[in-house]
């Protein structure tokens, strides 16, 4: 533990300094890996994140999803319904 460094905090940067820096703002969220913050009038506005984490989220976001399908599946006694067949009892077609 005593050799770790302390977590790099995440950079926080106003709406209009990020105007005038965004390639800057831009590259230290893509090449860090780290988000950045932006603020506006002393709170969170929205942050830069770089592909790579952006992609890692949407990964997890689909293994969430496929978890509570699993779930869902199994309270539904493990019998999955085609696409199709969900389709043509709401009268929709099916895409």
């Amino acid at each position: 533990m005593g050799d770790q460094e302390p977590p790099e905090e995440d950079l926080t940067v106003t709406i209009t300094d990020a105007r005038t820096r965004l390639g800057e703002v831009v590259n230290r969220a893509r090449y860090s890996g780290r988000p950045v913050r932006l603020t506006s009038h002393g709170k969170t506005a929205a942050w830069i994140i770089s592909d790579e984490v952006m992609e890692r989220l949407r990964r997890l976001e689909d293994d969430r999803d496929l978890a509570e399908l699993a779930v869902l599946t199994a309270d539904a006694g493990g019998e999955w319904i085609p696409h199709q067949d969900v389709a043509a009892t709401l009268g929709k077609p099916a895409a």
